[in-house]
């Protein structure tokens, strides 16, 4: 993701993808970090990627990396890191 920055330079913002268990999980898991103020996207993610096959995921800017796992244990979402 690029944003245009001072004198049209492009600021790049560092993701980390997160492998959620189920599309259920992974929607409750948006909202509760919403709630707590972390931007997320949902993503769907090539099946290669996960070793269990499924593809529900949420991005999230890498600087919210922390406050994010510790939301989703705090609610007992499970969770595995696919890229950072």
């Amino acid at each position: 993701m690029c944003n245009s920055g001072p004198e049209g330079a492009k600021l790049i913002l560092r993701t980390t993808v997160l492998s959620i268990g189920s599309a259920t999980y992974a929607i409750k898991a948006k909202k509760l970090l919403l709630r707590e103020s972390i931007p997320s996207k949902l993503i769907k993610t090539n099946s290669e990627s996960v070793s269990s096959g499924c593809n529900h995921a949420l991005e999230i800017d890498s600087n919210y990396f922390y406050a994010a796992v510790a939301v989703l244990r705090k609610n007992g979402i499970t969770y595995s890191v696919l890229s950072e």
